[in-house]
């Protein structure tokens, strides 16, 4: 499992897949975009899942799979591309979505040939796709599958124990309870961790994560009675459980934000992810939790186990990419006080907008600035550094470059620009270059709409506005008056709009209620305003409203 999860920096490794046609990594990266959703971060080896998309799926974009493959567990390895992808952007794609129910409704249909152990693997791979687009339901339900596949049951249940070092008094401890029914081929010839990793890093994750000084008092697990509730506390949970079983626990401490110990790397790494989570969430245990945290961290780059160990529970263990997991760390140590610790995590995985938020707790703007624009030397066609740029500058310039730099497909590029433009207070009618101009309509200077929107919906719009202008005294404030006039301005032409659109009736009443709403601001700003240049449109728009009303 190469995408991700290790390795050292392949830039400009390529590999050729036709005449003509090379798989670059940073062109990699960019098709595998999906639905305006960027990768995330950086990405080990983005060409060969490209490569692996473009064999099992098709092009990226392809609505659906190509059908009539040979091979019977096509789908369920074309589903596994599919779902890597979605793991590697920001966001959730539909498109994603549907061709991962596709794949995997064909590989559910040629699965009862298969041997149980695979069925129950693929099942628990369905759940893990539901839980990536947060379907809790539907993976409850695949879980349940496998479950009775398996013939495996795993229960929440109470026994007494204690959970501190200091702790007396036995309480009433969660713990999860299995059940076995039928027989199950146990793979006993499966290596164990601590065969597969050396041996000091086996005995590093063997011992406890333990907090300086001995200031941590609460135990990494419950300790409980012996015999308590009736049976003895390993009973709830065996130490030779198969690593299918292990990953139905896994998988179930994923809706239930609980953990399990693995006998295999992914696994294991998993379950002390789960516990590091739990215990962040505690501020007893918080210290704890992000030590752990760094050591799960730290073991993807750790020596690791053979590809095949690794590649065993890679697609159904609840361990997320590096990237996701290296931004997890740094916003669990942002969220502790250490912004300069969290700093170099997100600039080593390049989440930028991460870094700027760093920066800015820091004091630091201008460095997060400088830096952004360091990196646009050297990736001038990135398009997430732009919009990161326009984030902190504020200039639409640069989201539209981030537009082009995207070639039309970035989705943050346009959702920022259109946010940046509604936070913007815009006038509501735009003058004309001279002061004798007219509006096409024939109307006078500054007296037309500053945009092209549905007539119907600049009405109701332009309604708000000048009810919420209303009551802001403007009569006694020229800056309010200004835009008050402004506002009356632009809801007179978005009248004279909907009265073009409507029929004879229709347009004589929209007249009529623009001629009232003009009369009546007319007459009030004249004691105050009536040699303003403003109160002279208004009595323009107004002769001009009634000039239409007499033609009718």
């Amino acid at each position: 499992m190469e995408i991700g999860r290790g390795g050292g920096s392949e830039e400009g490794h390529r590999i050729g897949f036709a005449p003509g046609i090379c798989f670059v990594k940073g062109w990699a990266i960019s098709q595998l975009s999906e639905d305006g959703e960027d990768v995330e971060g950086v990405v080990v080896g983005p060409q060969y899942l490209l490569l692996a998309r473009y064999c099992l799926v098709g092009p990226p974009g392809s609505a659906s799979p190509a059908a009539g493959r040979a091979h019977a567990s096509w789908a369920w390895w074309a589903g596994r591309a599919a779902l890597t992808q979605q793991r590697l952007l920001r966001g959730r794609s539909a498109t994603l979505c549907v061709l991962c129910e596709e794949l995997w409704s064909a590989a559910a249909a040629a699965a009862p040939a298969w041997p149980r152990a695979l069925r129950v693997a693929l099942a628990l791979e369905s759940a893990a796709r539901h839980l990536a687009y947060s379907r809790v339901a539907d993976a409850r339900s695949g879980l349940d599958v496998a479950d009775g596949l398996a013939g495996f049951g795993a229960e929440l249940a109470g026994v007494l124990g204690t959970r501190t070092a200091h702790q007396t008094e036995a309480k009433a401890q969660l713990v999860v309870s299995v059940s076995r029914r039928g027989a199950w081929v146990r793979d006993r010839g499966a290596a164990r961790v601590d065969d597969l990793l050396p041996p000091d890093v086996a005995a590093a994750g063997a011992r406890p994560t333990q907090t300086p000084d001995g200031a941590d008092d609460v135990l990494p697990g419950p300790r409980l009675v012996e015999g308590a509730g009736g049976r003895p506390p390993a009973a709830a949970a065996p130490r030779d459980l198969h690593s299918l079983e292990q990953a139905l626990l896994l998988a179930r401490a994923a809706l239930l934000r609980k953990g399990s110990a693995g006998d295999a790397w992914v696994l294991a790494t998993a379950a002390r992810l789960q516990l590091a989570r739990l215990e962040l969430e505690r501020p007893r245990t918080r210290i704890r939790g992000l030590a752990s945290l760094e050591g799960v961290e730290e073991a993807g780059g750790a020596p690791r186990p053979p590809a095949a160990a690794r590649l065993r529970c890679a697609f159904f263990g609840a361990l997320p990419l590096r990237t996701p997991l290296r931004r997890e760390l740094g916003e669990a140590l942002v969220a502790a006080g250490a912004v300069a610790s969290a700093l170099p995590l997100f600039e080593g995985v390049e989440l930028w907008d991460s870094v700027i938020v760093c920066y800015q707790l820091l004091g630091k703007r201008g460095a997060a600035e400088a830096l952004v624009r360091r990196r646009l030397e050297v990736r001038p066609s990135d398009p997430r550094l732009w919009c990161a740029l326009g984030d902190l500058s504020l200039d639409p310039g640069h989201y539209r470059r981030a537009w082009e730099a995207s070639g039309g497909r970035s989705a943050r590029a346009q959702r920022a620009l259109c946010t940046l433009f509604c936070a913007r207070p815009r006038p509501a009618v735009q003058a004309a270059p001279s002061s004798g101009a007219s509006s096409p309509g024939g109307l006078p200077r500054g007296y037309h709409e500053a945009t092209s929107e549905d007539p119907s919906l600049a009405l109701e719009c332009r309604l708000k506005e000048v009810r919420a202008l209303q009551g802001a005294a403007w009569q006694s404030d020229t800056t309010r008056f200004e835009r008050f006039a402004r506002a009356s301005l632009a809801l007179g032409v978005a009248h004279l709009r909907v009265a073009a659109a409507a029929a004879e009736g229709g347009g004589r009443r929209e007249l009529s209620a623009a001629r009232m709403h003009l009369r009546g601001v007319v007459r009030a700003a004249e004691p105050g305003f009536g040699d303003h240049a403003l109160h002279a449109e208004l009595r323009g728009a107004l002769q001009d409203v009634q000039a239409r009303l007499d033609a009718l």
